[in-house]
């Protein structure tokens, strides 16, 4: 079962920073969804996501040098 959380919630327990999760949000890329005028992240899908740009970002530095 998928957690949601604030975005200032998610940003605290993920020690990530909280304007970078707005950006996303602002730009679609982040995964959750409205309550009323509060985004709710879905923590779980937020972590694989983040998991996936980095591997794929590790990937491309490795072909590259």
């Amino acid at each position: 079962m998928s957690s949601y959380l604030t975005i200032r919630q998610t940003a605290k327990k993920l020690d990530f920073p909280e304007t970078r999760i707005r950006i996303m949000v602002k730009r679609g890329e982040c995964p959750g969804l409205y309550s009323g005028n509060r985004f709710l992240v879905n923590v779980e899908a937020f972590v694989e996501q983040l998991d996936a740009q980095s591997r794929r970002n590790s990937k491309v530095e490795a072909v590259t040098a």
